[in-house]
């Protein structure tokens, strides 16, 4: 994807229901933005299996990267804009598309001793859902 690194924040959106992925536009969610910490933002990997933060990935994630994938065709996700406007999009503030990735996957995260505790807050929440729960993985 060749993200900007520099003051990569991350925003989840967790659906509702798995059909969601199936709608033209996605509308009910959840939206959780991660405090920025890299050494977990590398274990997410982008669609074509890479990190999205390839420098800061430990040697020993490398083969436990968590998978995501791309929305399905015809779909986007309704989000406020810079201008405070609902837009129907599948793209990211950088101008990537969107993917998304399952609960479950996002739970196995090895997480640092000094994880941001909104960061632990909103991992908590997660491990709590069914772990096939649909999750927009949302760079900005």
């Amino acid at each position: 994807m060749g993200l900007v690194k520099i003051g990569l924040d991350l925003k989840i959106r967790v659906l509702h229901h798995k059909e969601q992925l199936l709608r033209p536009e996605i509308t009910n969610y959840d939206t959780l933005r991660f405090e920025r910490d890299s050494s977990v933002f590398a274990q997410i990997a982008e669609t074509d299996g890479t990190s999205a933060v390839p420098d800061q990935l430990e040697p020993e994630h490398e083969d436990s990267l968590v998978p995501t994938y791309a929305l399905p065709q015809g779909t986007a996700v309704v989000k406020t804009n810079e201008n405070n406007r609902l837009e129907a999009t599948r793209k990211n503030s950088y101008g990537y598309e969107m993917a998304y990735t399952t609960a479950g996957a996002l739970s196995k995260l090895d997480l640092p001793e000094d994880l941001h505790p909104r960061n632990r807050a909103i991992l908590a929440y997660l491990k709590k859902l069914e772990q096939d729960t649909p999750v927009i993985i949302d760079w900005c």
